[in-house]
């Protein structure tokens, strides 16, 4: 018993002890480390590849390959080529293996490309193909040379044959003088320029219509131009930028009031075959897709403009090929 109060009272003294004392009782101090982000990582990583390897070379992309042009387009835009430039109109078996817009595309471009002297078939030799208005006037539709036929024989009567072949050389030589004015006025003739006394009335009726044309290609505007592969040739009016849109322009004249394109007849048609032309021979970014019709009156009141878009181009362009088809008929009937 005395044992046990013996050792109690040492485990009291021990506890007390230890309550008293005044030394602090150790502590473990946690010290918190940042971690690394992925980006800091990365760049550690290149920084030492850097001084082990030296810095890393940019590898180049190798360049696509061209794709090659379609073989057999290229084929029948050369034998079509070589009728051209020999003379003779491509019959519609040769160019009937060719699908011919209006406006060129890629493929078309780089076969025409693949072959030599494609661009160069307009020689001397091209006033023995077909003219444009020779194939609009070979493939009349029966009413309008009805029409055409009828109003020749009213003006017969009425001039006799002697009076109406002068009236027709007058229409002609009038034509040529108000053409030649007006590419003097539009490529850089003075304003004051004062036409003959014949076309002054038609100058008055152009004067609102010079004030938006600028920019006259004189390379293209009234020379011959050839169609390379559907061989037909024509001399366009003039090739200029009108209010902001490169075109092709058709002057026309006349005595009665043509303010419908329906009026026009064949101009449009004419018109797109033109545009067809210049664009086989140009580049993809200098393709035409517009054209303008514009009629000048013998009165002096102020010309007709019409504006011919894309969709009407195409649409024209499509009734071009139609009447150029019948024509390369017409062509083998008569050779056979």
């Amino acid at each position: 018993m005395l044992k046990s109060i013996f050792r109690m009272e040492f485990l009291v003294r021990s506890l007390s002890v230890r309550l008293c004392s005044t030394k602090p009782i150790p502590r473990k101090i946690v010290r918190v480390v940042p971690k690394k982000s992925s980006k800091d990582a990365l760049i550690r990583y290149h920084t030492e590849n850097a001084l082990l390897f030296g810095k890393l070379q940019k590898r180049k992309k190798p360049a696509k390959a061209e794709p090659k042009p379609d073989l057999s387009l290229v084929a029948a835009l050369t034998e079509c080529s070589t009728c051209v430039s020999e003379g003779r109109m491509p019959t519609e078996v040769t160019t009937g293996r060719v699908k011919m817009p209006l406006v060129w595309d890629l493929e078309l471009k780089r076969a025409s490309d693949s072959v030599d002297g494609f661009k160069d078939v307009v020689s001397s030799k091209v006033k023995s193909l077909p003219s444009v208005t020779k194939v609009l006037s070979a493939t009349m539709s029966p009413e309008s040379r009805a029409a055409l036929d009828a109003w020749k024989q009213r003006m017969i009567a009425e001039l006799g044959e002697d009076g109406f072949a002068r009236m027709q050389q007058e229409i002609l030589a009038r034509g040529k003088e108000l053409h030649s004015f007006i590419l003097k006025r539009l490529s850089g003739g003075e304003s004051s320029l004062v036409p003959e006394e014949r076309i002054q009335n038609y100058v008055k009726s152009l004067r609102s219509v010079f004030t938006s044309v600028k920019k006259v290609d004189l390379d293209l505007t009234e020379k011959p131009i050839c169609h390379p592969v559907l061989g037909y040739w024509g001399i366009p009016d003039c090739v200029a930028v009108f209010k902001g849109t490169p075109v092709v322009i058709d002057w026309k004249t006349s005595g009665r009031t043509r303010q419908t394109i329906g009026q026009l007849y064949d101009g449009p048609v004419q018109l797109s075959a033109y545009i067809g032309a210049l664009n086989a021979t140009r580049t993809l970014d200098q393709q035409l897709d517009h054209g303008v019709v514009v009629v000048a009156y013998d009165t002096g009141k102020p010309a007709d403009v019409h504006v011919l878009s894309r969709p009407l181009c195409e649409l024209f362009w499509s009734r071009w090929m139609q009447r150029l088809k019948l024509y390369q008929g017409l062509l083998l009937t008569t050779t056979h």
